[in-house]
């Protein structure tokens, strides 16, 4: 075993809490292992220094613990002047790299077809669950779960039913036909640009060399433009996120100098081992270069990205200026001819450039489609095909297979007092199956049975102890909601068998799917899982198509956020103080 893992000391001199660990699953999209680790350490560091912590008392390590590649980072800060104090370990689970490949267009297309009208197919499924998720949200809000509050709530709910069994399908073949008329008229604008460049070399006129010139300046200058304009935005989002970091200290240098000492740093009482054994003029020297180098990050590298990012908006101005004088044909020294300046016109007179619209309106569906059905729908419909059937079935099984096994390493680890576990978007739907198989997983040995022999080096599962470990659960983004409504299994009334073994699998938190039957079914060995330990907090926003406040399970603390821009929303947990806040506040009630 890594030293690293070793079980705590009973007795630790630097006033540090007992240690945790929590684990970060990501969401849909193209993710880059460590990206969410990164995050997520970055906003509860920044949650840190809100709380009062100084840079100098918060202690941040990469460990590279057992087995080999399972990095993680360690922040630790210690309790002091009524601001507690934080021992936790940050692992990542990236599962991105095994749905590349899985699923085409075609594939992806055929589940939006299918999603898009699971309301209709599933109506009388569904009935019961608006009668939960009326008790559900009575309940959160303290209202009474019967008489006129329930009558009330029972009917807004059916009525949002109805609405939502007509914009999805009207929205899904609106988006259909849109997409299918984009694609005629961009074919016929094409069409008629072919025929003008035919008929001008068959008039004897070119194109010569200047032409073909200028058309790829045209081309090649319109493609450095939308380039160059496309990533303004990104700079001015990580400036504004680099200067909401570092301006939170005093550009001084002598203020980056007392920072970095400190009269607890010198005397090296503050932190133990780390600075004790170290001389004092040695740390000063330390503190000394530390210094500059933050000062020169804070002074160099804030005025480079505003100075970038202005250049960047001059250099799409001249492009643009530029783009303007050869489409209308200005007699420049730099502009070879006149090729693309008539072909617009030409196309102008026949009305056909009113609509050039279109192809750039192709060019975007053609992003979309990439963006959104190959990088982030293909992830989703991979994970969520209920259907054991399906081809997708066995990604799911791979990617819930390794979150498991992860989490159930986590759970194991004798250095860790307790262990949590944080998803965001989908990756709260993958940490909700991996927390439901392991507490079936627990109720299969008794307490103090020796383990099985692990068959086919699978490790034994876990005990009830073990799992009593998990006393956190953070979802942030979170489908699960959504995913219980379109995804879930679904059960007939006659099928009690399968009905109880599906909600022992996945019931957790969850009411029942149906009662299918009054008479008891036994389980061997007893099913008595241990989950009412488990904080769950979820944190969702208005302005975020894909979270909710989530109503379809139990003993869940939700907490809204708002933030400005819809859509965009579902990201801007990564950043934001006030989540990573409720995080720790959450991690605190379970120590």
């Amino acid at each position: 075993m890594s030293p690293y893992w070793a079980t705590p000391r009973a007795a630790d001199p630097t006033g540090l809490p007992q240690p945790v660990a929590i684990l970060v699953v990501h969401g849909i999209g193209p993710q880059r292992p460590f990206q969410a680790l990164d995050s997520f350490t970055g906003g509860l560091v920044g949650a840190l220094r809100t709380e009062g912590h100084a840079d100098d008392e918060i202690d941040v390590t990469h460990v590279k613990p057992d087995p080999p590649g399972d990095h993680c980072i360690r922040v630790q800060v210690a309790g002091n002047k009524g601001r507690p104090g934080l021992n936790l370990d940050i692992h990542e689970y990236w599962w991105t790299g095994l749905t590349q490949g899985q699923a085409s267009v075609t594939d992806v297309g055929r589940w939006v077809f299918a999603t898009a009208f699971t309301p209709l197919r599933r109506v009388a499924f569904n009935l019961p669950l608006l009668e939960e998720r009326a008790r559900e949200e009575l309940r959160q809000r303290g209202a009474a779960e019967r008489g006129a509050p329930f009558t009330r709530r029972l009917v807004a709910e059916f009525a949002r039913e109805f609405w939502r069994l007509v914009y999805i399908a009207v929205l899904f073949v609106g988006g259909a036909v849109g997409a299918a008329l984009l694609v005629a008229y961009s074919g016929l604008f094409a069409r008629d640009l072919f025929r003008y460049g035919a008929r001008w070399y068959a008039s004897g006129r070119g194109p010569g060399a200047a032409d073909l010139v200028t058309v790829v300046l045209f081309l090649a200058l319109l493609g450095a433009f939308l380039a160059l304009l496309g990533s303004i935005p990104r700079q001015a989002l990580d400036l504004r996120r680099v200067a909401k970091r570092l301006g939170e200290r005093n550009p001084s240098f002598l203020r980056f100098l007392w920072s970095g000492v400190g009269d607890d740093r010198l005397l090296g009482a503050a932190r133990g081992a780390r600075w004790a054994s170290t001389p004092v003029l040695g740390r000063v020297v330390r503190a000394w270069v530390q210094a500059g180098a933050e000062q020169k990050r804070w002074t160099v590298e804030i005025p480079s990205r505003r100075y970038f990012l202005l250049l960047s908006l001059l250099g799409a101005s001249a492009l643009l200026w530029v783009l303007v004088q050869i489409g209308l044909g200005a007699e420049r020294w730099w502009v070879p001819s006149q090729f693309v300046a008539r072909g617009l016109d030409a196309l102008w007179q026949r009305g056909r450039l009113r609509q050039i619209g279109l192809a750039g309106g192709l060019l975007l569906l053609a992003v979309v489609i990439k963006r959104g059905f190959v990088d982030y729908a293909a992830d989703i419909a991979l994970y969520t095909t209920a259907d054991d059937n399906s081809r997708f079935f066995a990604s799911r099984q791979l990617i819930l297979d390794e979150a498991t096994r992860k989490l159930r390493w986590l759970l194991r680890q004798p250095r860790y007092a307790s262990v949590a576990l944080a998803g965001h978007s989908l990756g709260s739907a993958i940490a909700y199956d991996a927390l439901d198989r392991l507490r079936f997983e627990s109720t299969l040995r008794t307490t103090g049975t020796p383990a099985a022999p692990a068959a086919g080096g699978e490790a034994p599962p876990l005990t009830r102890e073990e799992f009593a470990r998990l006393q956190t659960f953070v979802t942030f983004g979170s489908p699960l909601d959504k995913i219980v409504y379109f995804f879930r299994t679904t059960l007939r009334p006659y099928e009690t068998v399968r009905a109880h073994i599906v909600n022992e699998l996945h019931g957790f938190r969850r009411p029942p799917d149906l009662l299918a039957s009054n008479w008891r079914i036994g389980d061997d060995p007893p099913f008595n899982p241990r989950d009412a330990g488990v904080r769950w907090l979820n944190v969702y926003s208005p302005m975020d198509p894909i979270s909710a406040r989530l109503y379809s399970f139990r003993d869940v603390k939700n907490v809204r956020r708002w933030y400005p821009i819809w859509g965009k929303a579902h990201t801007d947990y990564w950043h934001d103080a006030g989540f990573y806040e409720a995080v720790l506040a959450s991690l605190r009630e379970a120590a």
